[in-house]
């Protein structure tokens, strides 16, 4: 790899919407999902970045549509107002490719994680690709499975090492392989 190193950026990327990153001490937690067609949030579902206060019950946060940058929900309590009114006003909206890593050809910022017998290095927030690591159970079997995906494009490796590549669009075949060029499998397990 060429390029260098940098720290993990402060935002996350999901498709056309990057929002600066919550900081550990305001107690809110940021995550990237598909919600579904009944979501209340997001009328009809679809990609959203949401940021949740676990500290409330019920938990409260706020929803932003991941294709338009629109805040579709905000229940945050009068005590995250301010924290959560900087999310949102960082809130922008994002074209082309970010130049971090596995986008553009740029040495990795963060450190081997590991699922299971799998080990990989996960993507920067910033890139707009996403990691998730499941189980997934069945009749007398549990496959554990590390997926990526950008909310256009995904690739999942099992535990046996099988790859299942979905590209739905050319551009992101360079930064899915960057990903699995760094995904190690331990057959022992």
């Amino acid at each position: 790899m060429t390029g260098n190193q940098t720290g993990p950026s402060d935002e996350l990327r999901y498709l056309n919407v990057a929002v600066k990153r919550p900081s550990e001490e305001s107690g809110l937690r940021m995550s990237a999902t598909m919600l579904p067609p009944q979501s209340a949030a997001l009328p009809g579902g679809g990609p959203a970045i949401v940021v949740t206060d676990y500290g409330t019950s019920p938990p409260s946060g706020i929803v932003i549509d991941a294709r338009t940058g629109e805040v579709v929900a905000n229940t945050l309590s009068p005590e995250k107002a301010e924290a959560g009114q900087a999310i949102i006003e960082s809130i922008r909206i994002v074209s082309g490719p970010a130049a971090v890593w596995p986008v553009a050809d740029v040495a990795p910022s963060q450190g081997r994680e590991q699922w299971g017998n799998i080990s990989y290095i996960p993507p920067d927030p910033a890139s707009g690709i996403l990691v998730a690591e499941k189980q997934e159970d069945g009749a007398g079997f549990a496959t554990k499975v590390v997926a990526f995906w950008n909310g256009v494009s995904s690739v999942a490796v099992l535990d046996t090492g099988e790859v299942v590549r979905q590209y739905a669009a050319a551009e992101d075949e360079a930064a899915f392989e960057r990903l699995l060029s760094e995904v190690v499998v331990d057959s022992a397990e």
